[in-house]
């Protein structure tokens, strides 16, 4: 049993490709690797790339990996999202319903490219949302209610969070 794991810090979120073996026991190893690194890193958000070969995880082995690692990193991440190629069915929803359930802000994707519009999105709207004592050290509250009711403010959301990614394609 062996994985291979590739960290890349993308200043607002780590971003983590893992490679290998899929088993229950390297599942729960990177992704106590990973958590170790967000906290390293002082990095509140992660997109993790699995891309794990074999027979896929049963029900039980995901609701077990989901219960053990939402207890290990739901004070330190705030967003998480994740991308696993090789899923079949409904079983990341399963876990991505199993970590909400437990206080993870987790969503599973198809594609990175959907995963990273998730993700900035979050930490754009967090910047915006967040009062600054806190903006400083990368905390956000995913669960704070927004009003949009002035178009100013409409306005400011659609630039903050659109503008940066159309200069990004340049």
């Amino acid at each position: 049993m062996s994985y291979n794991l590739e960290i890349i810090n993308r200043r607002d979120y780590l971003y983590a490709k893992v490679t290998g073996e899929n088993s229950k026991e390297n599942v729960r190893l990177y992704l106590e690797e990973l958590v170790q690194e967000c906290e390293n890193a002082k990095c509140r958000r992660l997109l993790i790339e699995e891309l794990l070969e074999g027979p896929r995880l049963d029900s039980m082995s995901v609701f077990d990996i989901a219960s053990e690692g939402s207890q290990k990193s739901r004070a330190l991440l705030r967003a998480i999202a994740y991308v696993d190629v090789h899923a079949e069915g409904s079983s990341m929803k399963n876990a991505e319903s199993f970590a909400t359930n437990r206080g993870l802000n987790v969503r599973v994707f198809r594609t990175v490219a959907e995963a990273e519009n998730w993700l900035m999105d979050h930490v754009w709207i967090c910047a915006f949302t967040t009062p600054p004592n806190d903006a400083c050290i990368g905390r956000c509250y995913p669960n704070r209610p927004i009003s949009y009711k002035s178009t100013t403010v409409r306005l400011l959301i659609l630039s903050l969070v659109k503008i940066p990614r159309l200069l990004d394609a340049v």
